[in-house]
């Protein structure tokens, strides 16, 4: 091995350390911010704004669990299901023939992007909801399904020399209605339910 090289790989490993230490700190910061929400049932919300209860200022975040509901969710045409985060994507999929080599590699593009969300709020069945707002932004969010359908082009008589269209894949992620989720946010008052601005969506055993 080369001195040359041999230094260029401990360049290389000494920043991927540095990397995986800046990342190490960074989650060890935000486990230990998500760790310190106080976990309540929905029903004991109101007692955090409540005078009459209250024995000190309310924590800065709490997690509260519950099942996902909506007054107008979103019909989702792939899944049949009903959503109130959808994300739907279209990508285009095709084999391309490199003009030097003459080789085949298989290829997508994406098409289309479109992200829908509708008012939601948690209830655990206690009669207290809370509605959520920030999930797709907080931490170790992901949809809860995800579907996908491939249509196929059409065959046409002339294909292009560099070019084969396959067909279309579209993917339907989501959240749906009923989805049981625990929800750590920083909490307010919104008229007689609460908002809780998302810092950490993730989903819960039942």
């Amino acid at each position: 091995m080369s001195s040359r090289f041999a230094l260029a790989v401990g360049c290389f490993l000494g920043a991927a350390g540095l990397t995986l230490l800046h990342h190490s700190k960074r989650a060890k910061k935000e486990a230990e911010f998500l760790t310190s929400a106080t976990r309540l049932a929905l029903k004991e919300l109101g007692k955090l704004f409540d005078d009459d209860n209250r024995e000190r200022d309310p924590p800065a975040l709490v997690a509260v669990s519950g099942r996902v509901g909506s007054s107008e969710p979103i019909a989702c045409k792939i899944s049949g299901l009903k959503g109130v985060l959808v994300e739907e994507k279209e990508e285009l999929e095709f084999e391309r023939k490199h003009p030097v080599y003459g080789c085949w590699s298989r290829d997508s593009a994406l098409t289309n992007l479109k992200t829908k969300e509708v008012p939601w709020y948690l209830d655990d069945g206690t009669g207290q909801l809370v509605y959520v707002r920030g999930a797709r932004e907080a931490c170790r969010f992901s949809f809860a399904v995800k579907r996908e359908v491939f249509e196929e082009c059409p065959k046409t008589p002339t294909e292009h020399k560099f070019l084969k269209l396959f067909g279309v894949k579209r993917t339907e992620s989501l959240i749906p209605t009923g989805t049981s989720l625990t929800v750590v946010g920083e909490v307010r008052i919104l008229s007689r339910d609460f908002l809780l601005l998302s810092s950490e969506v993730y989903r819960r055993t039942v």
